[in-house]
């Protein structure tokens, strides 16, 4: 009777064990399959529109950036205009430079940077209304900027120059000669502070760590120019880049220069973004249908198509947690929301307004 008790009390301890492992397994594929599944669903329809006449067409320009609190600068006709996202106020930044080719906010949301297409470069303080001009900080057109962790800022031009300026001291810290073509892109590794990347309009990228002489990583791994880059947040070393023609995507492994992944995409990609939130990858499509794929980034698999640009998507910014905002050369700026839970069609209203239209007095003179 003993043995017969304890052979029934162990059967009905393992029922229980494979019961636990089996919802425990469950619960773990339900989680994996609510972030990554290319099943989940996204509006595809933006939340929001702004007219932007004038929104400019070049692509060895950057004409947008959103800071952490909202602030949306963009790039029209020459002139910078500065959108609150939560109020919708619009206010027209007054400089005196001209050409302005390229903007970007740094880590501290009151700095805006802006390079021209003289070379030279303005860091501007929005809250003390000042400004840091330095001139001739390229010998030609500056394509992009971006800032470190520690807050200097990287800048890259069509003088095939890299260079780094030290904010604190304004100071150009360093300068970069390895680049053998004119450059499109720049970016820094939030994951690294000595690591960032570089594209070039003969389809070479490069992966640079401040502390060595040489570029880590140097190759032309493209058949045509390359625009989009993005680093991925959640894995230290990894990064992305896509040309604008033959439209492939490259996931390279910086510290053993290995492709970790490679895709063939439906058109050639402007810009790519890497949603840390949601752990995908945001790809403005050049041509085709002119929408933003939206893919997991573990498979790189499609999820969905964010559609409402009729032309090509040129540059994407993330603000606010998983909000999106894209500019295209249709001349319109377009809000998206990846959140699926807090973002619904049916309880937010889809606005449509003109990003230029400024009220009397609203703008930001900066000395």
């Amino acid at each position: 009777i003993y043995k017969e008790n304890r052979k029934s009390r162990l059967q009905h301890n393992l029922i229980d064990s494979t019961n636990v492992y089996a919802n425990t397994l469950n619960a773990s594929v339900i989680k994996s399959y609510s972030v990554n599944a290319p099943f989940r669903h996204i509006d595809e329809k933006a939340y929001k529109v702004l007219d932007a006449p004038g929104y400019s067409r070049d692509l060895f320009s950057r004409s947008i950036d959103v800071n952490s609190q909202g602030l949306l600068a963009a790039l029209i006709n020459n002139q910078v205009f500065l959108n609150s996202t939560v109020s919708a106020k619009t206010q027209k930044l007054v400089s005196n430079l001209t050409h302005i080719n390229t903007l970007r906010f740094t880590n501290r949301d009151e700095l805006l940077v802006i390079g021209t297409a003289d070379g030279h470069m303005a860091i501007y303080d929005l809250n003390k209304e000042t400004s840091v001009v330095v001139r001739d900080y390229h010998k030609s057109t500056i394509t992009s900027i971006d800032f470190t962790v520690t807050n200097s800022v990287l800048s890259v031009s069509k003088d095939a120059k890299a260079r780094i300026f030290d904010i604190r001291t304004n100071k150009q810290a360093r300068t970069f000669d390895y680049l053998t073509g004119s450059a499109y892109t720049v970016k820094a590794n939030a994951n690294n502070p000595f690591v960032f990347a570089t594209s070039e309009e003969n389809g070479k990228t490069g992966i640079v760590d401040v502390r060595l002489d040489n570029p880590l990583y140097y190759e032309a791994n493209h058949n045509s120019p390359v625009r989009a880059l993005a680093w991925n947040a959640s894995k230290r070393d990894v990064l992305y880049s896509a040309d604008m023609r033959s439209g492939y995507l490259l996931a390279t492994n910086a510290v053993t220069h290995e492709q970790v992944e490679k895709i063939c995409l439906p058109s050639g990609a402007c810009d790519l973004l890497f949603s840390k939130p949601t752990n995908e990858l945001l790809i403005a499509q050049s041509a085709g249908s002119h929408c933003v794929e939206v893919r997991a980034a573990k498979c790189l698999s499609k999820i969905a198509e964010l559609r409402g640009h009729t032309k090509s998507v040129y540059d994407l910014c993330q603000f606010a947690g998983t909000n999106v905002v894209s500019g295209s050369a249709d001349q319109s700026l377009r809000f998206w929301d990846l959140d699926t839970v807090t973002h619904c069609v049916a309880t937010k209203k889809h606005e449509t307004a003109k990003l230029t239209r400024v009220k009397t007095g609203s703008s930001l003179l900066l000395r």
